[in-house]
């Protein structure tokens, strides 16, 4: 029988503590600028914030809008993210992707996840942006640096992918959801040091397909690996062995195989397959993504 994680012991903890523990935080918008851009980030302060806290980032997924309605809230309140930063006492911050014009809703908020430069009129250093806010972030809430995560939904995602590769140093587990690590055909640099990762894809997504295809976003159909890409990138990243029982056999899902888990001292690389899920975020998902977090600080 395989040995479940040590985090998925502690999942039951964190679901049992729920009701007992939520209360109320502080939910603060501020403005900066990057790159020449100006930019909108939240930052949520839990009542109880602990005195060495640990920092969840929380990247919203692609929302279509016009520019003076940025997403602040939709980690927080949306993903429910804003209830396990009161119960657990971390620092939860929101920052709002890059905006760009165009479509029926008059533009739309996306990541500059890895290749997608191309989508912007003047690439907005969205990695270097995030960077940032956790090195600015970090020393006024006294964040414990052993202990900074990220996670996101769809683009927001492919961005999680991407911080913890272009900010490895800073960064000590990612949890992305429903997206891949890169779009289009691209060449990944390595990562300075090893992440643990815990990924969630849905089997019956249309837009960010499991066993890879194409992805009609950004006004372009744009091509996307199959999941065991992310699986073999982080693997090979992380030092541990490839993966002998690929997700994806033959253009579609390998039957009966609905995760991978491979582990190195603390390093942990996870995939599962959410069994008819379509593009969608369940926010049950959040006690999961807290308790890994919680077991893979650096």
């Amino acid at each position: 029988m395989k040995r479940l994680p040590v985090w998925f012991s502690l999942l039951f903890i964190l679901v049992s503590s729920a009701g007992a523990f939520a209360q109320k935080g502080t939910f603060t918008t501020y403005t900066t600028t990057w790159n020449g851009f100006q930019r909108i980030y939240a930052v949520y302060v839990p009542p109880k914030l602990a005195a060495n806290p640990a920092m969840v980032m929380c990247l919203h997924q692609t929302v279509p809008g016009p520019q003076n309605n940025p997403p602040t809230v939709l980690c927080a309140q949306g993903l429910g993210w804003n209830q396990y930063a009161d119960m657990f006492g971390f620092l939860l911050v929101t920052p709002v992707s890059t905006w760009k014009s165009g479509g029926a809703a008059g533009g739309w908020f996306f990541w500059q996840a890895y290749n997608t430069n191309s989508y912007f009129p003047i690439p907005p250093d969205d990695s270097g942006f995030l960077r940032n806010l956790i090195q600015t972030l970090s020393p006024q809430y006294n964040v414990n640096p052993a202990r900074v995560f990220v996670t996101g939904f769809s683009s927001g995602a492919m961005m999680s992918h991407r911080m913890g590769i272009d900010s490895a140093d800073l960064v000590a587990a990612i949890a992305p959801v429903s997206g891949a690590v890169w779009v289009g055909t691209s060449t990944l640099p390595s990562a300075t040091m090893p992440v643990s990762v815990l990924e969630y894809h849905g089997d019956a997504d249309p837009l960010v397909k499991y066993c890879g295809g194409t992805l009609f976003t950004w006004n372009e159909a744009v091509p996307t690996p199959a999941m065991d890409a992310d699986v073999n990138y982080w693997l090979a990243q992380d030092g541990m062995s490839a993966n002998s029982t690929p997700l994806c056999s033959s253009g579609t899902p390998t039957p009966n195989l609905y995760s991978l888990d491979f582990k190195s001292g603390n390093v942990e690389v996870e995939f599962l397959r959410e069994l008819g899920v379509a593009h969608t975020y369940h926010t049950s998902l959040d006690a999961a993504i807290w308790a890994f977090f919680a077991g893979h600080g650096r």
